[in-house]
């Protein structure tokens, strides 16, 4: 259709925004982080090079969050438009913003009451607001046209020099009940976003971020540019322009890294700026093309990193929260993250048995000394079926020797049920000393448990506790080990242990 007849359809009407539309923008996928993320992403395609986040409390919850920058600030026309939902604005690739919303819907799902004062390059000061209880009122969306009042002036004052253009958002009346009001909450919230978020701009010096007036660090997810990193993978995908970056952080310190364990997985950053995190097989659009959250490949990270021009086959959100690329591209991801995840899990393995000829014989002395003194004069175990049908544990077990590197104090049994994936048993601290100094879980859901340890044959009880017993206290000595990671032989143990059980059964 030609633009002359679009022009020409008969009877066309322009349609009303009304504000049951309004209120269900309110309730989309918007979060405190992500909503002044948005705020943040305009201030910087405006040229701003500082931004602060303030917030004004009153009996300690906070009552109204300032966005302030000292990017180029809006004329009348401009600020208008600010307002307009899904603003057509020629954007340059590298730029933050996306469809020309975020913005907006990003404060309507945090406040009732949004306020902008901004000082344009010419020196003009403008305002305008919408207010949530007009729109409701007019049943229409619409904003407000301010007048410049002294409060707005002092603001400006506060944070800009008299010579200087920028903007300020202030936002109130927090109805929603969405998030933590607690100013300690926000802080502790938004400042480590916005340090990974932004990192790359921090870093380079082009942003300074300041949340209640503290200067936010940067925070780079995946340790690109630590020394210590190791590089394994910067390519760009074939026929694309995402790249994709592979490292291992195994020499960068956790004050760096912070938790291996917490942070690992996929990153990805769309025009520098971080919009997803955490990437493992728990996604649920990745799954298994990505490797597992395992102390085994706690050592690897990897980001994509495009710009606004590959949006369509990344699959960004309108709220730059994730994205959903196209299967081609996971599948291309998959293939590099997994062959790396595999070279680090062998990495790992290999960093296991790599021990010192010493720590070697001191291992296998503790381990020695350990079976000798669980086997070595112990007492018979009585056991006996109680009228309700459990077993009761009348004489428990007392090793008569001791050594000072393993201490194996007296103890009882107590049945428990752990899940019939969770560990044969649990060696723990029995929170009554009176009683005993440990306890020794037997997790009755366990099939090897439940074949043997609940058989009504005593020796066959005796038989399974000779197996259960060393077997939890060793996995408790190793686990104050922090260089032994014993994760992959207790699950294929446990694996083989209810295989086998089955196949008896069959039998």
């Amino acid at each position: 259709m030609t633009k002359l007849e679009k022009n020409n359809i008969p009877d066309f009407e322009e349609g009303r925004i009304s504000y049951k539309f309004i209120e269900s923008l309110r309730r989309g996928r918007y979060n405190l982080n992500s909503s002044l993320g948005d705020l943040i992403d305009n201030s910087k395609d405006a040229g701003a090079t500082k931004v602060h986040l303030d917030f004004k409390t009153e009996l300690g919850d906070v009552i109204e969050i300032i966005l302030a920058d000292n990017g180029s600030g809006m004329d009348e026309d401009g600020l208008e438009g600010a307002f307009t939902l899904g603003l057509d604005k020629k954007r340059d690739k590298t730029q933050l913003g996306k469809f020309g919303i975020g913005g907006t819907l990003s404060c309507l799902g945090l406040a009732a009451e949004k306020t902008i004062i901004t000082r344009d390059k010419a020196g003009n000061i403008n305002a305008r607001s919408y207010s949530i209880e007009s729109i409701k009122k007019f049943n229409s969306w619409g904003t407000s046209k301010l007048p410049v009042e002294k409060w707005m002036t002092d603001l400006l004052s506060k944070y800009l020099r008299f010579d200087e253009s920028g903007t300020i958002v202030v936002l109130n009346n927090f109805d929603l009940n969405n998030f933590s009001k607690r100013k300690s909450n926000i802080i502790n919230r938004v400042a480590p976003y916005v340090s990974k978020a932004y990192s790359d701009f921090i870093s380079a010096g082009d942003l300074e971020i300041y949340v209640d007036g503290k200067e936010v660090p940067s925070r780079d997810a995946i340790c690109w540019w630590h020394p210590d990193t190791i590089k394994l993978h910067d390519k760009v995908l074939k026929d694309t322009n995402i790249r994709l970056r592979i490292v291992n952080i195994k020499d960068v310190p956790t004050t760096e890294s912070g938790s291996r364990m917490k942070n690992m997985g996929g990153y990805v950053y769309r025009c520098g700026r971080l919009i997803q995190s955490r990437i493992t097989s728990e996604n649920s659009l990745w799954g298994d093309r990505i490797f597992s959250r395992h102390s085994m490949y706690d050592w690897i990270r990897w980001s994509l990193n495009y710009e606004a021009d590959s949006d369509s086959i990344m699959g960004t959100a309108f709220d730059k929260s994730e994205v959903i690329p196209s299967q081609e591209i996971m599948d291309r991801v998959s293939d590099f993250v997994k062959e790396q995840a595999q070279l680090c899990h062998a990495l790992k393995l290999q960093k296991e048995t790599e021990i010192s000829p010493e720590d070697k014989l001191k291992r296998e002395g503790v381990l020695n000394k350990l079976a000798n003194d669980i086997s070595k004069d112990t007492e018979v175990f009585e056991i006996e079926k109680s009228s309700d049908g459990t077993l009761e544990v009348l004489q428990i077990v007392t090793p008569k020797e001791l050594n000072e590197e393993v201490h194996i104090p007296n103890f009882i049994i107590e049945t428990s049920s752990l899940g019939s994936f969770s560990e044969i048993g649990n060696w723990t601290v029995n929170p009554n000393p009176s009683v005993s100094r440990f306890i020794l879980q037997i997790n009755t859901d366990h099939r090897y448990v439940q074949k043997f340890y609940l058989s009504k044959n005593p020796e066959v009880q005796n038989a399974a506790i000779s197996f259960i017993l060393p077997y939890c206290v060793a996995l408790r000595q190793f686990e104050m080990n922090t260089e032994c990671d014993l994760g992959e032989f207790r699950d294929s143990l446990n694996r083989k242990m209810r295989k086998s059980v089955t196949e008896l059964d069959k039998s």
